[in-house]
């Protein structure tokens, strides 16, 4: 006769201390008494003292784009959504800002073909990330994923724009 199958308890979730995020240190410190050279009053202005921008290049009057976040990290995040749109966890519709229309397609039908099975669908997870970038605002990433049972290839492409990427093609093994 054989003995029953031990259980074991689930595992406790780790905790982990917040991250200390000091703020930037300002680029200049003006001194008592010191003016910033890009804010000049006129005498329209003696009253509301707006900065006048002048001719010429000011950096104080630089409007800041914002940048695309890192190829590799939003890569990573990308490939867990990803994962689990094919799995039947998270609806395809989440990642219509982050695909063009013929990946949300692919997406879609993955997305029904994973839910059609009836099965509690299985987490997956990201084993590795790898990513280049062969020109200027593109980047190809190559990702091996698992779904507990079996090891896949995820490779796409994605370009940026000025604040962000985009998935334009993707390939599941």
């Amino acid at each position: 006769m054989t003995a029953p199958p031990t259980v074991q308890p689930p595992a406790l979730p780790r905790l982990r201390p917040v991250p200390v995020v000091e703020p930037r240190a300002a680029s200049r410190v003006l001194v008592e008494g010191e003016r910033d050279v890009a804010v000049r009053p006129s005498p329209q202005q003696a009253v509301l003292a707006f900065p006048v921008p002048f001719p010429g290049p000011s950096p104080a009057l630089a409007v800041e784009v914002p940048s695309r976040p890192g190829a590799h990290a939003w890569a990573l995040h990308f490939t867990q959504a990803a994962l689990e749109v094919v799995a039947g966890l998270r609806p395809p519709v989440q990642l219509v800002r982050w695909t063009s229309p013929e990946v949300q397609v692919a997406l879609r039908r993955r997305h029904a073909l994973a839910r059609r099975t009836g099965a509690r669908p299985a987490g997956g997870s990201v084993r590795s990330v790898h990513v280049t970038q062969p020109a200027r605002g593109v980047a190809e990433v190559a990702a091996v994923v698992t779904d507990g049972v079996r090891y896949r290839a995820l490779a796409f492409r994605m370009e940026g724009t000025t604040s962000r990427w985009r998935v334009t093609a993707l390939e599941l093994g």
